[in-house]
């Protein structure tokens, strides 16, 4: 048996085969461009025949999950290899090595490492499974079949297999920050010098690492002996000073362009030490700081994608000044990461405006703050795609690359650094299409610079475009995001009577862009979702109402959910908007994404959008309440409704304000200049020891310090009793906890105190004690808090204020003595308070629904690291879903048991609820039946389809909704939070509007 049998066999068993899904790189001609760039890579790169990928026939788009390798011998050397490409390539997570009667299964995320006591690849780098030609083959293979694959629960098996953070991207990253550090170390280096010389090097390893069929690289034969004598590689070099500088001159001479220019004071700047240090990193030598050798003797630099070389760059621009990062950079924890553009996300981008496929070419891009032109390489790949896709798939010469390239693509920055850095990814990534020796014969690089590159303001750019290219087709990239304006674009703003909020740069870019844009443009930025969306100050409230008012904004899609996930080491969450420079259209909504993680290495190659997690908001909303964008991401039409409903009760503030009430945050210790020696020895209550309603007063520590930065002089009084207490950060399980005291106290800043006057007021204190306590201020701050489950786990001092009270309690007819507080606090459970509260706010039984479910299933997620809701649904629950449903359905109808519902489950990713509409005979409401295994079969398949592909790297998960006679089906995921009673109004709610527009007679 040969390996080609081997393959086929393979296929067959796993269900590959079927279907698409499966790419031949003897089929190319028959593929989109999209699949056509992803065989071509992993043939050119790997040596793979095959790759297996994601996608949705009808779109055409895919995602790769397995390269496929053919050998007809076990050679470790070859399999190494091919790891090794395969982690360098960093695409489809998946490697499968192809042997004669044998399978062998790779971690495309686990690095590459050496045989101890050798210095040979080590072969099983990265194993998850070697399969043989046996009896149990079939057994053994059923982990990998299609289904396993496409449902996520490979990935999930083999969790461990596939971290993030052995990915190439990121142990380049590390690896490449960690020489800068050591080069930076001198103080005689400064950071534009290192930069060069990383970049020279990488480009040179590049060079040296392209080879042809024959592994001939770039460089001619015997290169490096003409400087150094006996030299075979570029480290060999670096040991030679002068040669080195030589080399360098060279290749500057040899191929144009702007490629990190050889400054007049560079070479006696650089020692002979800095060049030794490089020299050991690139050959492995060097340590860092975990003690461990550096992996660059791993990298290929012909297989390493040139848009995470990028992004590597991306992430040094946005250090501190030299010193300073010499002083900080070993605690800053890589700060780095939070200006770093995941190629996912500038994929997801791009494929809203400019798919892959196609024949129009001739398309102008802007990058307004292009950095190292992350975005102009991928928007550079797909414009070649298309033209070869209008040249019959012919190969671009050097001209033809150089016309897409300066025709089409243009950048500003305002760091000059990171526009040569920009020209070299695109030069890179011309070179990507090029044969290594004509790269050396032919090609001489455009210069970008001032051409197509500008390093300049964005704003004194706008108003003198030089380039030849005045407006712009598609305006897209991700605009600094400092609390920092710049003079041109303070200017700019007062001249056009622009509003931002908060010194937000990123919002002005977003009338800036508008500008440059041509009357039929898109453009797409990525700005803080907290200045966007959430921030509730007046100048970020007039600057969404107008930006709504000035413009067509198609879609916003928020990440915030995302954001451990997309920028690990960011402080806050991003979203992107696509809007075009002409009036709104008022009667248009705006699509509103809230992608959420799956908690699968999944979320490393991909977007999952669930169908509960789009919303359509209309324009006049959009335009005037502040809450809109926090209640449609984490809720559904109906908490909207409950959240307008409390929003009209006053508020903390308004009872306060009558009562004279004192309020304020506790002391901040700070920078301890102030002495407060009257705080001192006083009982002291911190959050940890905060418990509902009341605590044990006597069993409080003494404070010990005596100097404070703010230790609230002022409003000394909320340290006296009687006084609320009230934690600023909500627990997992219980939220917002506040207590009682008696007696004086003091606190910190963590703490919002409010002290009344003892009798009367000091009860009505009591009844809000009780409400900070109850569901209902958890489920409210929930959904319209700007930082609370966005980027902070805590209300800031103005959103506890503006919390709303019952009439009856802001009127002070409810009262509640620190006696009852305490029974209420002995009880042990909260429970015991429900119908107390469900009273004071008139709540109905399915409002009461909405705010458990809220609480059940959005906190879990939040806190449990995605790891809730995830959970297959348990029978009581779809018992309640049924009721729900049902009896929704029948109040909306005004009827009486018109609706039942029969609920099929079982070993399966879906759930399959068929409602039967009988008006003449009573029967059972909710019934249950269990799936046989031809249906289990169909629904496996049926959810491989659901996963409608959006765009190349975003898919949206459909539910299904069939009508037949007086039938309904539903079909959604097999999870608790697809289930729940609330999940249940909201299915009610939308059957109603489908039902009203086709059966309307029947009723």
């Amino acid at each position: 048996m040969d390996s080609l049998t081997t393959f086929n066999n393979f296929l067959s068993d796993t269900e590959l085969d079927c279907d698409k899904g499966l790419l031949r790189i003897n089929d190319i001609a028959k593929y989109s461009a999209r699949e056509t760039h992803f065989l071509t890579w992993g043939q050119q790169k790997i040596g793979s025949e095959a790759v297996f990928v994601q996608y949705t026939p009808q779109l055409g788009s895919c995602i790769p999950l397995i390269y496929f390798k053919l050998l007809e011998e076990p050679d470790p050397k070859s399999i190494a290899e091919a790891h090794k490409l395969a982690w360098n390539l960093g695409q489809a997570p998946l490697l499968m090595i192809v042997l004669p009667g044998e399978i062998r299964a790779y971690s495309a995320y686990v690095n590459p490492r050496i045989k101890k006591g050798t210095n040979k690849l080590d072969e099983t780098a990265g194993l998850i499974e070697k399969i043989e030609f046996a009896q149990k083959w079939r057994v053994e293979l059923a982990k990998f079949k299609r289904e396993e694959l496409l449902s996520g629960k490979f990935w999930e098996l083999h969790k461990a297999r596939f971290n993030p953070r052995t990915r190439v991207e990121r142990t380049l990253l590390e690896n490449l920050t960690e020489i800068r550090k050591l080069l930076l170390k001198n103080n005689k280096l400064s950071s534009p010098l290192v930069h060069r010389l990383l970049g020279r090097s990488i480009f040179i390893q590049y060079l040296q690492d392209r080879q042809d069929t024959n592994k001939k690289n770039v460089f001619p034969e015997n290169y490096f002996e003409k400087y150094v004598p006996g030299a075979t590689c570029f480290s060999d070099v670096l040991g030679d000073k002068k040669a080195t500088y030589n080399l360098f001159k060279d290749l500057e001479e040899k191929f144009n362009g702007d490629l990190f220019p050889v400054l007049n004071n560079e070479e006696r700047t650089v020692s002979d030490e800095d060049l030794k240090l490089l020299s050991d990193f690139l050959t492995g030598k060097a340590e860092l700081r975990t003690r461990q050798l550096t992996l660059w003797p791993y990298y290929s630099f012909n297989a390493i994608p040139i848009e995470f070389i990028s992004n590597l760059y991306e992430s040094f621009f946005h250090l501190e000044s030299d010193k300073n990062a010499m002083a900080n950079e070993n605690s800053r924890k890589n700060r780095a990461g939070t200006y770093y553009t995941p190629h996912k996300l500038v994929e997801f981008l791009l494929d809203e405006v400019l798919p892959w496929d196609g024949t129009n070419e001739e398309i102008s891009i802007l990058d307004p703050s292009c950095g190292s032109g992350i975005f102009l390489v991928e928007s550079y790949r797909r414009l070649v795609a298309r033209w070869r896709q209008r040249n019959q798939n012919a190969k671009p010469t050097a001209e033809d690359l150089k016309k897409i390239l300066t025709k089409n693509l243009y950048g500003v920055d305002s760091n000059p650094e990171a526009i040569k850095v920009a020209a070299f990814s695109l030069y890179l990534t011309m070179c990507d299409y090029l044969e290594p020796r004509y790269i050396w014969n032919q090609v001489k690089f455009p210069k970008l610079n001032e051409t197509n590159l500008l390093a300049s303001d964005f704003f004194d750019f706008i108003k003198n475009v030089p380039f030849k290219q005045k407006k712009f087709d598609i305006i897209i990239g991700n605009p600094p995001w400092e609390s920092k304006v710049s003079d041109s674009a303070s200017k700019y703003l007062c001249s056009h009577s622009r509003t931002i909020g908060d010194d937000q740069i990123a919002q002005a870019f977003l009338w800036g862009a508008a500008e440059l844009s041509d009357k039929n443009g898109e453009i797409v930025l990525l700005a803080p979702s907290k200045g966007l969306l959430f921030n509730a100050s007046e100048p970020n409230k007039e600057f969404r109402k107008e930006l709504f008012s000035s413009f067509e904004v198609k879609a916003i899609i928020n990440f915030s959910a995302l954001r451990r996930l997309l920028f690990p080491t960011a402080a806050g969450p991003a979203s992107a908007i696509f809007y075009k420079p002409i009036p709104p259209n008022n009667e248009k909504k705006i699509l509103y994404c809230c992608p959420k993680s799956s908690n699968s290495p999944e979320d490393s190659w991909r977007f999952i959008i669930e169908s509960q997690d789009i919303s359509y908001i209309p324009l006049k909303v959009a335009k005037e309440n502040q809450y809109i964008w926090k209640a449609a991401m984490w809720g559904t039409p109906r908490d909207w409704e409950l959240i307008q409903k409390l929003e009209k009760l006053p508020k903390l503030r308004d009872i306060c304000d009558s009562r004279d009430w004192i309020h304020s945050e506790g002391f901040i210790v700070g920078n301890k200049k102030i002495q407060a020696t009257w705080l001192t020895k006083k009982p002291y209550v911190t959050a940890d020891v905060l418990t509902p309603f009341v605590v044990d007063e006597s069993g409080l520590t003494k404070l010990e310090i005596d100097r404070f930065e703010r230790p609230r002089t002022n409003k000394a009084k909320i340290y006296k009793g009687p006084h609320l207490l009230i934690s600023q950060t909500p627990k997992k399980e219980k939220g917002f906890i506040a207590a009682m005291l008696r007696d004086e106290a003091v606190f910190t800043d963590s703490i919002l105190g409010i002290s009344a006057q003892a009798g009367e007021d000091a009860d009505i204190l009591g009844t809000i004690c009780i409400l900070v306590n109850s569901f209902v201020w958890t489920y409210y701050a929930m959904l319209t808090s700007r930082k609370w489950l966005i980027e902070r786990d805590e209300l800031q001092k103005d959103e506890f204020m503006s919390l709303p009270i019952p009439v009856s309690v802001f009127e002070g007819k409810i009262k509640t003595s620190y006696s009852d507080l305490k029974k209420f606090a002995d009880s042990n459970n909260i429970n015991i308070l429900w119908d107390k509260i469900i009273s004071l706010y008139g709540l109905t039984k399915d409002e009461v629904f909405l705010m458990k479910d809220a609480l059940q299933y959005n906190l879990s997620y939040f806190y449990e690291k995605d790891r809730a809701n995830l959970n297959q649904i348990s029978s009581m629950s779809l018992l309640e879903y049924g009721h729900s449903f049902c009896n929704t359905l029948n109040n909306s109808f005004s009827k009486k048991n018109a609706f039942a519902i029969n609920i099929i489950s079982g070993d399966m990713p879906m759930i399959l609820a068929h409602v039967i509409l009988d008006k003449h005979k009573p029967t059972n409401q909710v019934t249950f039946e269990n799936a046989p295994d031809k249906l289990i079969q169909s629904l496996r398949q049926l959810d491989k389809i659901l996963l409608e592909k959006e765009s190349s790297s975003v898919y949206i998960r459909r539910n299904v909704r069939i009508y037949h006679g007086n039938n309904i089906y539903l079909l959604k995921r097999n999870q608790d939070r697809f289930w729940s009673r609330s999940a249940a109004q909201r299915d009610a709610d939308e059957v109603y509007a489908e039902i009203m527009t086709s059966w309307r007679d029947n009723f």
